[in-house]
């Protein structure tokens, strides 16, 4: 992440709304009991990318991989949107204008706020399979309000960052659990049936198509290379993972014993692990120069394992 702590000159306008969002932390930094900060500190981390990897990789790998990769690339487009508008803004944080103002460590651009989008993208779509639709809307709603008011209480984020990312993570969530299904539900059969061949569509056609998106998201990065190469190794991890033409070796989640299901998850986050520490080394050597493509690299290698190598080592050492 963009760790620089300036950002252009600001007008009048902008000056006046960040002004009021910094009285807001102060007056809830001061207004709330001490006890508040651990819990917020909590709730923030539910809203941090390990969280989400922990969640996804062990949907994916133990429950059901097809809701898993719905899930994920809901993710992983809403955390590369965030990305490049982050970039593109370069809003200094609350705690660069006024020095101490900030309760944790927090580096990159402000707006919009990252957990507050992520997280309205996120929950809604992992908890729609609830069965208690009362439950499922309360937790939706609750999560992202939760870690929102955190990051601001933090002081790591303006209100009007949290109010922005909530829009934008509610925005994504909507979307992909009510538009975007009517959308392709009227439009698949007329589709289909003038553009015959749009039903077997081959799978680097597919895999170029979100080549195309990923480019799309580097070009207002500004280097920040990580969520777009994870979206691209995850989603075209997951296309060539579902292009089995022999029932025999297609990964299922739901397959196995509790017992396989634990080892899946050892052997799966071990190779993270691996993945992304020899990612590192790499990136180090690498240099400045080739920071960016090593870090779409090792985050693609990652989206890959998750989606696409790891099942298949499960098939091949008989924990499927």
């Amino acid at each position: 992440m963009n760790t620089l702590t300036t950002g252009p000159a600001l007008g009048a306008p902008q000056d006046g709304i960040l002004a009021w969002g910094i009285r807001v932390i102060e007056a809830l930094q001061s207004g709330l009991p001490s006890w508040t900060e651990p819990v917020f500190v909590f709730f923030t981390l539910l809203g941090e990318p390990i969280t989400y990897l922990v969640l996804i990789a062990t949907l994916f790998w133990c429950v059901d991989e097809r809701r898993a990769a719905r899930t994920g690339i809901v993710l992983f487009v809403s955390a590369g949107i965030n990305t490049a508008l982050k970039e593109t803004l370069a809003v200094p944080r609350p705690f660069i204008r006024k020095p101490g103002l900030n309760r944790i460590a927090e580096t990159g651009f402000s707006t919009p706020s990252g957990h507050s989008q992520n997280s309205a993208a996120f929950w809604p779509v992992f908890l729609r399979p609830l069965a208690n639709r009362q439950a499922r809307i309360a937790a939706s709603i609750t999560l992202p309000f939760v870690i929102g008011v955190s990051r601001v209480y933090l002081g790591v984020h303006y209100p009007t960052d949290v109010l922005i990312g909530w829009t934008l993570g509610a925005a994504v969530s909507l979307s992909t659990l009510f538009a975007l299904p009517q959308i392709a539900g009227k439009l698949s059969p007329a589709l289909n049936a003038r553009f015959p061949r749009l039903a077997v569509m081959p799978v680097s056609v597919k895999i170029a198509g979100v080549a195309a998106g990923v480019f799309i998201l580097n070009a207002f990065s500004a280097g920040d290379t990580r969520m777009s190469g994870v979206l691209f190794g995850y989603a075209a991890g997951y296309l060539l993972l579902v292009d089995v033409s022999d029932d025999s070796k297609r990964f299922s989640a739901a397959a196995g014993s509790r017992a396989k299901k634990i080892l899946r998850v050892i052997l799966g986050f071990t190779g993270i692990a691996v993945l992304y520490l020899a990612g590192d080394a790499a990136c180090a050597l690498a240099g400045a120069d080739n920071l960016a493509v090593c870090r779409f690299a090792q985050y693609a290698l990652a989206g890959f394992w998750i989606s696409r190598l790891a099942p298949e080592l499960f098939i091949r050492t008989g924990l499927q």
